[in-house]
């Protein structure tokens, strides 16, 4: 019993500076949280955090922003438009977007400016996708908050992350290349792939012509000038090509640029042989010629340094340097014009779109005029 004592004595004396310590430590923890938590701005009713990539956001009463992620129930009253979210992605926007379908997908900061002045732009889009024939069994319009499923922008609007979130808000000092405002991105899914940015101004008839223009194939038939005209009429920005069948290989990169460049304008082919050979015939060199025109006048030839001359078109030139020259030529004659600035410092496009007609043809000057006169007359 003396020896249990004795043991039990060092045990005693051995172990409670240790114990001691450890309470010591864990007051001093929980003191140091009580402080942190009072001077928290989770307290002041100035401030409201919003995690997104880790970073705090300042909310001054005085400004007239509004945080729907937190206390605005629109986004559960949307009757058109789908609330997209790491739940239900996959079922609206990959398989949504296969087998001929297309799905818009707006990510968007619930502080930025710019979505809170826009968004109804995107339930009106949605209902004016409802009720036309032509997009309403193919389109739909999603919305994805970026505050609460943080890993849809990361995986699929990744440009989101370039915007610097400066959490020091109004005191901060001004630094050139601190980007500082909150986005808004608006992505085209097809095929379960995000195929690019929407361009263009928001507004739902802008928005309801590209998706026209997404879902519009390339158009055949046009063997007469009646057809010629029709299509130039109501299909605007346009390219035609005319390919004989000594042009099956230019008429196979003009389909290759119509897939890949498909939204920008409006593809259309003329498929009679005979006005095909009329402005054709064997050749080494062509050009592009592109026709200008608008409502009022008649199509007219761009000056003598306007047309664009290709190399050589043998089977020496491959197919991927043919499609890319196409696509840069026509992303070329797409004009966007900045309108307006946002108070969070993002931006808004107005399109100007100018009528664009591509002929492949024999640089001689007698075919050249043939061509520009069937057009005349079918404009």
């Amino acid at each position: 019993c003396r020896c249990f004592s004795s043991v039990a004595k060092m045990k005693m004396v051995f172990w409670e500076p240790v114990n001691t310590a450890y309470k010591t430590l864990r007051c001093v923890w929980c003191l140091l949280v009580i402080v942190s938590c009072s001077f928290s701005p989770v307290y002041d009713h100035k401030w409201e955090i919003w995690n997104w990539k880790g970073y705090a956001h300042k909310i001054d009463d005085k400004q007239a922003i509004v945080n729907p992620a937190i206390n605005d129930s629109w986004l559960k009253n949307l009757q058109y438009a789908v609330l997209v979210n790491t739940q239900n992605f996959n079922e609206v926007v990959i398989e949504g977007s296969k087998n001929g379908k297309i799905v818009l997908v707006t990510f968007f900061d619930p502080l930025s400016e710019s979505f809170r002045l826009l968004r109804h732009v995107f339930e009106e889009t949605a209902k004016a996708v409802s009720e036309t024939p032509s997009l309403q069994d193919h389109v739909t319009i999603g919305l994805v908050n970026c505050a609460i499923d943080t890993y849809l922008p990361v995986r699929y609007a990744s440009e989101l992350s370039d915007t610097s979130q400066d959490p020091r808000g109004e005191d901060a000092a001004f630094t050139f290349g601190n980007v500082n405002y909150y986005a808004m991105m608006t992505k085209l899914f097809r095929n379960g792939i995000a195929v690019e940015e929407v361009p263009g101004e928001i507004n739902p008839e802008t928005i309801i012509a590209y998706l026209k223009r997404q879902l519009s194939p390339v158009e055949y038939g046009l063997n007469t000038t009646f057809a010629i005209g029709e299509f130039l009429k109501n299909k605007r920005p346009s390219a035609i090509g005319c390919f004989p069948d000594s042009c099956h290989l230019y008429h196979k990169l003009f389909q290759n640029v119509s897939e890949s460049n498909r939204g920008l304008v409006y593809y259309g082919v003329i498929s009679d042989e005979v006005l095909c050979q009329n402005l054709h015939s064997n050749f080494v060199k062509c050009q592009i010629l592109v026709l200008d025109t608008d409502d009022n006048s008649p199509p007219k030839m761009f000056v003598e340094n306007d047309v664009v001359t290709l190399s050589d078109l043998g089977d020496s030139t491959s197919q991927q340097e043919w499609t890319s020259s196409l696509v840069s030529f026509i992303e070329k004659q797409r004009h966007a014009l900045i309108v307006r600035l946002t108070p969070d410092n993002s931006w808004e496009f107005q399109e100007i779109y100018e009528q664009l007609v591509i002929l492949l043809m024999p640089k001689n000057r007698s075919r050249t005029q043939k061509a520009i006169e069937v057009f005349r007359n079918a404009a």
